[in-house]
């Protein structure tokens, strides 16, 4: 439970860090009424309060807390508990802990001090009754879309008489992507391809990539955002795949380009928060991918493409969505 985790950060910071506990009558929209305070000097102290995701009054909160500890500075650090962050809405002051495994998701330039503490306290911060269906349970979209591809592949390679290689022609009768048949109004296989995969080394690298990038999308942005971020993506790859190749094409890959792209626009965001060389690894593992797409053959460098800019286009617009809430 979230109210255990607050409860043993607040006993664990007072006890190893020797932080005051102080009780916020007011309701500032904070996750609990208790919070941290220690001394920096006779006219500031520092606090730690526990806010809820979606924001609190920072400004009243400060004025009341001044009024309150009698100082003219208060160094005003927040923590929220959370499973996925609400990027845009964060701040330099801000950290953000995963309830389910204690996790640092997120932490702005004026709290690391308090992050450092945070991290020194977790070895003894006993974890929120994690387990491994619960683990399971945090990305079960990402474990959903593997799920369905890995059933969409044995169906392939039973029909195909091959574990290996994949027919093509049973590809085409399940819905591979194949202009002539969508010529003639079969637009659903600009989702349906997005499942098929011409062979066990196609579909492995591809679920792999996916369990690697999949998870930390989900976290980032939520289940519902990234569904439609994965479909989006998906079906703006097909289109591009279909507008610029005649060749039949299959496989998941257009999608999880649409997920690098939203890392890379994250990572854009927020490179002052979360550092330059979270950027660089994004950056340098889509243009690789794209240089490995480019010179390989029977690879739909089109449908990457099309992939990648969808997803940074969808995740524009549902950030843009949400500023405008």
């Amino acid at each position: 439970m979230k109210e255990d985790l607050i409860k043993n950060i607040i006993e664990g910071m007072s006890r190893v860090f020797s932080y005051g506990i102080i009780e916020i009558s007011n309701d500032y929209n904070l996750m609990s009424s208790w919070a941290l305070v220690r001394n920096i000097d006779i006219n500031s102290k520092k606090v730690i309060v526990f806010a809820r995701d979606d924001g609190f009054d920072y400004m009243n909160l400060s004025e009341h807390l001044k009024e309150m500890l009698n100082v003219s500075i208060v160094e005003l650090n927040k923590i929220v508990i959370s499973e996925s962050m609400n990027v845009d809405t964060y701040d330099d002051e801000t950290i953000v802990i995963n309830y389910n495994d204690n996790s640092i998701l997120y932490y702005g330039t004026k709290s690391e001090q308090t992050v450092n503490e945070l991290l020194n306290l977790s070895r003894s911060l006993p974890s929120d009754n994690s387990t491994v269906s619960e683990n399971r349970d945090k990305y079960w979209v990402t474990y959903s879309i593997i799920a369905l591809n890995i059933i969409a592949y044995i169906v392939t390679a039973f029909l195909s008489g091959s574990i290996f290689d994949s027919d093509i022609n049973v590809l085409i009768n399940l819905g591979a992507k194949y202009n002539e048949l969508i010529n003639r109004g079969e637009y659903y296989r600009l989702i349906t391809c997005m499942f098929l995969h011409g062979g066990l080394l196609h579909v492995a690298l591809n679920m792999y990539a996916l369990y690697s990038i999949g998870p930390l999308v989900e976290r980032l942005y939520g289940k519902t955002k990234y569904i439609v971020i994965y479909f989006a993506s998906g079906i703006l790859s097909s289109i591009f795949s279909y507008m610029f190749s005649d060749n039949v094409s299959v496989g998941a890959s257009g999608a999880i380009f649409g997920l690098l792209g939203t890392t890379l626009v994250f990572a854009v965001k927020k490179r002052k928060n979360i550092g330059k060389d979270f950027l660089r690894n994004i950056a340098s593992v889509i243009i690789v991918n794209l240089i490995i797409g480019f010179t390989m053959s029977n690879i739909d460098n089109f449908g990457h493409l099309g992939g990648l800019v969808g997803g940074i286009i969808i995740t524009l617009i549902l950030d843009g969505i949400k500023k405008k809430r």
